[in-house]
C-alpha cells in the first residue's frame, strides 16, 4: 500500500492543475467563418461575467488588410463598420479623431501619406503604427520609420502588448475597447468589447487569452464597433460613424 504522503502529494498536484486551468484557461475555440477568417470564443472563466468580447482572427495570406479613410478631408464625414465591411470579410474602427471627425495620427492609404504623425507622450509603451507592407502586417512604435513600400499605415495609442510584454499604463477609467493584434503565427486579430475594461485588463486578455505578441489599442467608447460577414454575420454596433477603419477582404484568386 502506498504511503498517505503519496496521495496527499497527488491531491495537491491535481488541485494545482485545476487552479491553473481555471485561472489561465488558455486560448478559446475558433469557429471558421470563411477559410482563414475565424471567430475566437473565449473560454468560460477567462473574462468577467457579461464582459462579451468579439475576436476575429485573420490569415493575411488569404485576406487583404486595408486601412479605409472615410473622412477624406470632409468635416464630420465617416462610416460605420457595418457600412464598410466586405462580404465576406471583417471591419473594425481604428484611429482617434478630433471634433471635426478628422483622423489623428499618421495615415497612409494606397501608399500615399494622407495625415502626419501625432505626438504621443506620457505612455511608457508609447503609441503605435499598424502597418501593412506587401500584404504583411506589423505593429511598430509610433516613432519608427515606416518601411518603404508600405501600402497602409494607421496610428493609435497606447501599445498594449510589445513583443509579448505588457507595459505600464496611465490610470484611466474602464471603457469599451477595441484593438488590433498580431499573434505568433502572424495572424491579425480584430477585437472589440461590449463591456468595460481597464487598459491593464484589456492588454492581459489580448496576450493571455488571444495569444497576441503585439497589440495596439484603438479608439474605444462609443467608437467601438466591429462587423463580420461570412457563414454567419456578427455585429458590435458603435455609437457613431468613425473616419478610419480597418478591413479584411478575401483575396482574389
Amino acid at each position: 500500500m502506498r504511503k498517505p504522503a503519496f496521495w496527499i502529494l497527488v491531491a495537491v498536484l491535481l488541485t494545482g492543475l485545476i487552479y491553473l486551468r481555471e485561472r489561465h484557461p488558455g486560448p478559446g475555440r475558433a469557429d471558421e467563418i470563411q477559410a482563414g477568417l475565424e471567430i475566437v470564443t473565449l473560454p468560460a472563466g477567462s473574462i468577467p461575467d457579461q464582459a462579451r468580447v468579439v475576436a476575429v482572427r485573420i490569415d493575411p495570406a488569404r485576406w487583404t488588410l486595408r486601412v479605409v479613410d472615410r473622412h477624406q478631408g470632409q468635416a464630420d464625414a465617416g462610416a460605420t463598420a457595418d457600412e464598410v465591411c466586405p462580404s465576406p470579410g471583417a471591419a473594425i474602427n481604428a484611429s482617434f479623431f478630433d471634433e471635426n471627425r478628422a483622423p489623428l495620427g499618421l495615415l497612409i492609404i494606397d501608399g500615399k501619406q494622407r495625415r502626419p504623425r501625432h505626438p504621443v507622450s506620457g505612455w511608457p509603451g508609447g503609441g503605435g503604427l499598424f502597418v501593412v507592407r506587401k500584404g504583411k502586417p506589423s505593429i511598430l512604435a509610433h516613432t519608427a520609420k515606416v518601411p518603404a513600400g508600405a501600402e497602409y499605415a494607421m496610428q493609435c495609442w497606447p501599445r498594449l502588448v510589445i513583443a509579448g510584454e505588457i507595459p505600464e499604463f496611465k490610470q484611466r477609467p474602464s471603457a469599451l475597447r477595441s484593438a488590433v493584434g498580431i499573434d505568433k503565427a502572424g495572424r491579425v486579430l480584430f477585437v472589440a468589447s461590449t463591456r468595460y475594461y481597464t487598459f491593464e485588463q484589456w492588454a492581459a486578455l489580448l496576450r493571455d487569452q488571444l495569444g497576441c505578441v503585439d497589440a495596439l489599442n484603438m479608439d474605444g467608447g462609443p467608437s467601438t464597433q466591429l462587423a463580420v460577414r461570412g457563414k454567419k454575420d456578427i455585429d458590435v454596433p458603435g455609437g457613431w460613424p468613425v473616419p478610419v477603419l480597418l478591413t479584411a477582404e478575401r483575396k482574389k484568386k
